[in-house]
């Protein structure tokens, strides 16, 4: 049922195919051709596995090895990263805050933060990590119009960031949460990049900064953390 054999990580990488981790990074190297309709597991220690039932009997079969090793799925003719992307949303979790107004305006909030360029490492992180709230808009058709965003101090000292979030969500009128579908772009705050910004070597849309979730194919409205 199942078969290893010995591969360099080099040789990975074949005209056509992508490797997808748990946040969709490629690995690069010298062309391998793969058969059709085959899946290859790749973890660490230089072993390819080849899987050919469903990818739930592998990590049962080597369920210990599964969860001590990162493994790869590879897979052809992967979609182009589109413009527009659904997204999900989901209560209280990441896309919590996420809906539409009366007006049709679409709207995603969320709490975020990011370290700046230098600081230094030890327990003392939580007196340098920058806490935000964040509002972007939408009009109807996905584009990006406007935002919002209250700087809310370091971990340290922050404050209630979640009832923030939801005075700034409720001050622009009536609105109904649900999912919404726009389209990617980027703004820069305090120096840092934040929106839904494409990672074309990873083949996904990463919720900046931190990276906090990321989309990736089949483009359904799920993200990953």
């Amino acid at each position: 049922m199942f078969s290893i054999v010995t591969c360099p990580p080099s040789a990975l990488a074949g005209v056509g195919w992508r490797v997808k981790t748990g946040r969709s990074k490629r690995v690069t190297g010298d062309r391998l051709h793969f058969p059709e309709g085959s899946v290859w597991v790749f973890t660490s220690g230089f072993r390819l596995t080849k899987q050919t039932p469903r990818l739930a009997e592998f990590v049962k079969l080597f369920g210990l090895l599964a969860t001590r090793e990162a493994f790869y799925l590879l897979t052809k003719d992967r979609m182009p990263i589109p413009k527009k992307i659904p997204i999900m949303r989901e209560k209280n979790y990441h896309t919590h805050f996420l809906g539409k107004y009366d007006n049709g305006t679409q709207f995603f909030g969320y709490e975020t933060f990011f370290f700046p360029g230098t600081y230094p490492n030890g327990k003392d992180w939580e007196k340098f990590r920058r806490e935000y709230v964040v509002l972007y808009l939408f009009d109807e058709d996905g584009r990006f119009i406007d935002f919002e965003y209250w700087y809310a101090g370091t971990t340290s000292e922050r404050q209630d960031t979640t009832a923030k979030l939801e005075q700034m969500v409720s001050s622009r009128g009536p609105y109904e949460f649900s999912d919404i579908e726009v389209e990617l772009f980027q703004t820069e705050i305090d120096g840092e990049v934040f929106g839904l910004v494409a990672d074309e070597e990873g083949e996904t849309v990463e919720l900046m900064p931190s990276s906090t979730i990321a989309f990736s194919e089949p483009w359904n409205g799920e993200y990953y953390t």
